[in-house]
């Protein structure tokens, strides 16, 4: 099993291919970065509070806190506050709610800081021109601002969360293409091994006998009978796989497949 030090011995082996891997990552991430339009968020916090004593206004806050989201994110509150803004486009407007709160939280998201925030106010005031002009809202409910708005932050993109992602992934790729590199390494093989696919088994060589009983002449033999020696050439085996091989020098013996 491959541990933490075989790891860094791998990464140690090839430090070119993980520093080009991190490199690689880390510009393509700024280059994202660059790329990406800011986005900037303002935020005002709202309260429903109760008008009178005697209502019955903490066990209905669960189906108040929805209505009151619904009026916010309204196509005709978008209306009147694009209205207040005048030539400034009113940004993304979304409106969140807690259980068994009453408090609502009103994000703008804009491109431009400045537009953020008179977003998010403009919203609020075109909300409390609807309330005060009709019936909209719920009887002996008021809507109070206990903060906001709020000076627009950057939303997107986040450099810091972002590079540290990226930083974190570059490490990991870094060292996956080092063992890639160190398993596509070649492994030397000792002079000594066989060739793969192969292997020499020993044999004895066989008893003299008779000249011409089939066994080979010796030099002597040609000498006596008149013949000059004939050049043996060295012997091939046929691997298993149909080829014709040379064994190392020296090796007598038959080929056996591993």
């Amino acid at each position: 099993m491959t541990d933490l030090f075989d790891l860094v011995r791998t990464v140690w082996r090839h430090p070119v291919v993980a520093l080009v891997m991190i490199v690689n990552v880390m510009v393509l991430t700024g280059i994202f970065l660059v790329a990406q339009t800011p986005l900037y968020q303002s935020t005002v916090t709202l309260q429903l509070a109760a008008t009178t004593t005697d209502s019955n206004f903490l066990a209905q806050v669960n189906s108040l806190t929805p209505l009151y989201s619904a009026l916010l994110s309204s196509p005709q509150t978008f209306s009147v506050a694009q209205t207040d803004l005048g030539s400034t486009h009113l940004g993304q407007i979304s409106v969140l709610t807690f259980t068994d709160s009453p408090v609502l939280k009103v994000n703008a998201t804009s491109g431009s800081a400045s537009a953020a925030t008179a977003s998010a106010g403009a919203v609020i005031r075109a909300l409390n021109q609807r309330l005060n002009g009709s019936k909209l809202g719920a009887p002996g409910v008021a809507v109070a601002v206990i903060d906001g708005p709020s000076s627009a932050d950057l939303a997107w993109p986040r450099p810091a969360l972002t590079l540290g992602v990226a930083a974190v992934v570059a490490v990991l790729l870094a060292v996956f293409a080092a063992w890639l590199a160190d398993r596509r390494r070649p492994r030397a093989v000792p002079a000594s091994e066989p060739t793969p696919g192969w292997a020499i088994r020993p044999r004895h060589a066989p008893t003299r006998g008779p000249v011409g009983a089939g066994f080979p002449r010796t030099g002597g033999e040609h000498a006596r009978l008149g013949q000059p020696p004939r050049a043996s050439a060295p012997p091939t085996f046929r691997t298993p796989a149909g080829t014709d091989v040379s064994p190392p020098s020296g090796a007598v013996g038959d080929v056996i497949p591993r």
